[in-house]
């Protein structure tokens, strides 16, 4: 239970989670997708084709996306499916126009922590810093914490 706990406290999670998607992050036709050295901060959702309130959030998240375009180069959103295959994760993210990376599928070891701090729901959405730092875990889970987790990273962009 203690290795258990250390590997999942919020201190560790999100420096393990940045360090594995270099190499695992795909775009929606499955090609790999480099991690940017200028990337500051990760927004995190994990969402599937078959949720309906993934459909739902979807156009927030977009707009979110669109509206902080001269902001593109320090944040990237990254795509954690709980889709049932690789192919309805790739159905889905062209469906719902996804501009981001996906965290390829089957990758599930380095994104246990992350995914269990979902609880397994769908839509969640965190905010992970580059060096780590959880600065948003996802609370209220669905649309209300999606939109608290950009509202941070909004803030965050901000700062500088």
């Amino acid at each position: 239970r203690v290795r258990d706990k250390a590997l999942n406290h919020p201190e560790t999670i999100g420096t393990r989670f940045v360090g594995a998607l270099e190499g695992n992050l795909v775009d929606a036709e499955g090609r790999p997708v480099a991690v940017k050295d200028s990337t500051e901060y990760f927004l995190v959702l994990h969402g599937a084709g078959w949720c309906g309130w993934c459909k739902r959030l979807m156009p927030d998240i977009l707009k979110f996306y669109e509206d902080n375009a001269a902001q593109r180069d320090r944040f990237e959103v990254v795509y954690v499916s709980a889709d049932k295959s690789e192919p309805e994760m790739f159905a889905a993210m062209k469906e719902a126009n996804m501009p981001w990376p996906a965290l390829r599928y089957g990758v599930s070891e380095p994104t246990a922590p992350i995914v269990a701090m979902t609880d397994g729901s769908t839509p969640h959405m965190m905010l992970v810093a580059r060096d780590g730092r959880l600065l948003h875990h996802g609370e209220p889970i669905g649309a209300k914490g999606a939109t608290a987790a950009m509202q941070t990273l909004r803030r965050e962009l901000a700062k500088k």
